[in-house]
């Protein structure tokens, strides 16, 4: 038999080898990866191996030439994607974004952009399009940099993008232990009172029951608008844009859920900003206690003719918590 070999990398060590595969063999159906491997048609250092075989650094994967086919990693992905950007019009694609003027901060983990209005995290045309790939990413079997997390498409604000497989773990399970803290900035309709939890329970596409929760934290409130912080701590699609509209205060501009037409100089869509990330004090060395994203200027301008000039710059300065 002939074998192709690779070794296998930093960001591919840990990792159950059968997803690592796929990425050889993006064509081949889960069970005859599982039946090469049984075969010895896949082998790691020469030996056979499990499903369920965790990759290690510096070990070679050896995959069989011909049976398998074996081509580069996410080479059928990488085409298909290509193809599907050229038949974009080119009028309607992004190209106008570039890296450096969106990037917040790089650090050895991760990449944190402040995500411009239109356009979409994932998919055709989107940020995942305009973000260069990592050259540590593309020496890797199996690992791709992406974003951590999503934002709405005209939802603006930090989006992160790992860098690293470490990272990417580190910043998955610490979100999922809700000890990361996102914060957004919004403009509702109508004028609010104190500090709420908002607790709602909703049915996805499959039937299944999910909880959306979120702490909401009024600024100031003037002219039936309302300027407000909220906190997510799960990740439900349209979380605040839902949860807003159904305690009758949707976001201004929001016309999917309700909100109020805007005149003329404001129009747009809707106001909601990600601009606060806060981290635990056990994190990567290079990363801050937190990472704060520019306001887009329709929403300085915005909050400029409803709230006054300097409300923005205040609100920056507080501590949005529960506990005082």
């Amino acid at each position: 038999m002939e074998f192709q070999r690779v070794t296998i990398t930093k960001n591919d060590d840990g990792r159950r080898v059968d997803r690592v595969v796929r990425r050889f063999l993006p064509d081949i159906p889960l069970s005859a990866i599982y039946k090469l491997m049984r075969r010895g048609f896949i082998r790691i250092d020469g030996k056979k191996i499990l499903p369920e075989t965790r990759c290690r650094e510096s070990s070679c994967l050896e995959i069989e030439i011909h049976t398998a086919k074996a081509s580069r990693p996410g080479r059928a992905e990488d085409c298909r994607q290509e193809q599907a950007l050229k038949e974009i019009p080119h009028n309607q694609r992004n190209h106008n974004i570039k890296p450096e003027n969106i990037i917040i901060l790089k650090t050895r983990d991760f990449l944190f952009i402040n995500k411009p209005a239109g356009i979409p995290v994932h998919g055709d045309d989107s940020l995942c399009s305009v973000i260069p790939r990592e050259k540590e990413a593309e020496e890797s079997l199996s690992f791709r940099t992406g974003p951590l997390h999503r934002l709405d498409k005209d939802t603006t604000g930090i989006i992160t993008f790992s860098r690293t497989l470490d990272g990417a773990r580190w910043f998955s399970e610490n979100l999922r232990e809700k000890k990361i803290g996102k914060f957004y900035l919004g403009i509702i309709d109508g004028e609010c009172g104190g500090k709420e939890i908002w607790r709602d329970i909703f049915k996805d596409k499959k039937g299944g029951e999910k909880m959306m929760e979120t702490d909401f934290f009024p600024v100031t409130s003037t002219e039936g608008k309302t300027l407000a912080v909220f906190r997510i701590h799960t990740g439900c699609k349209h979380q605040i844009r839902r949860q807003a509209s159904m305690r009758g205060h949707p976001l201004s501009g929001d016309l999917r859920y309700g909100g109020s037409k805007l005149e003329s100089g404001l129009r747009g869509g809707y106001f909601l900003h990600a601009f606060r990330l806060v981290f635990p004090d056990e994190r990567p060395e290079d990363l801050p206690e937190k990472i704060i994203a520019p306001f887009p200027e329709r929403l300085e301008k915005a909050s400029g003719t409803f709230f006054g000039e300097n409300i923005l710059a205040d609100m920056l300065s507080c501590t949005y918590t529960f506990n005082g």
